[in-house]
């Protein structure tokens, strides 16, 4: 077996799942085109957080200079803006309305989970696919951080101990 076709080949797929990721955090969660379904736009709702998240964890691992850590939060709440209205936007086009009206609706968006869309095409394109799965998978992400946030506070309690 050839260890450098190996290795070059791990190497293309490192890049292109690398790649897709990136595609994902930034085309897709903050796109303003086409519909989404109630759990999508939940899951996305959930997934926009992830900058804010990072943010945090460095902040209290590392000491940041305070420009720097400034500069991360503020695009991180860029993002969370600008993800929250790509998918309110899109939520209002399953239901047949105009995306501008996410600026309105933007605080009241767990309203926008409880209606559901038009089942057939509109304007803005087809109803979107049922195929919930991966959705269903990114509302547990919030779960796993509070098991390691428990696990580790758990750890320390019996470290004190």
């Amino acid at each position: 077996m050839n260890t450098d076709t190996s290795s070059g080949e791990a190497s293309i797929l490192f890049r292109s799942i690398f790649f897709n990721i990136g595609m994902f955090l930034f085309s897709e969660l903050l796109s303003f085109r086409g519909r989404i379904g109630r759990l999508k736009f939940l899951a996305i709702e959930l997934l926009i957080f992830w900058p804010l998240l990072l943010t945090a964890i460095i902040a209290d691992a590392i000491e940041l200079p305070e420009p720097l850590e400034f500069l991360a939060y503020t695009f991180s709440v860029l993002y969370w803006i600008a993800g929250t209205l790509g998918a309110a936007a899109r939520r209002l086009h399953d239901l047949g309305r105009n995306g501008g009206f996410c600026v309105l609706i933007n605080l009241l968006w767990p309203l926008l989970l409880l209606i559901p869309g038009q089942k057939q095409d509109n304007r803005y394109g087809p109803p979107p696919a049922r195929q919930p799965g991966w959705a269903v998978a990114l509302l547990f992400w919030p779960l796993i951080i509070l098991f390691f946030t428990v696990k580790d506070y758990l750890s320390l309690l019996i470290e004190a101990w």
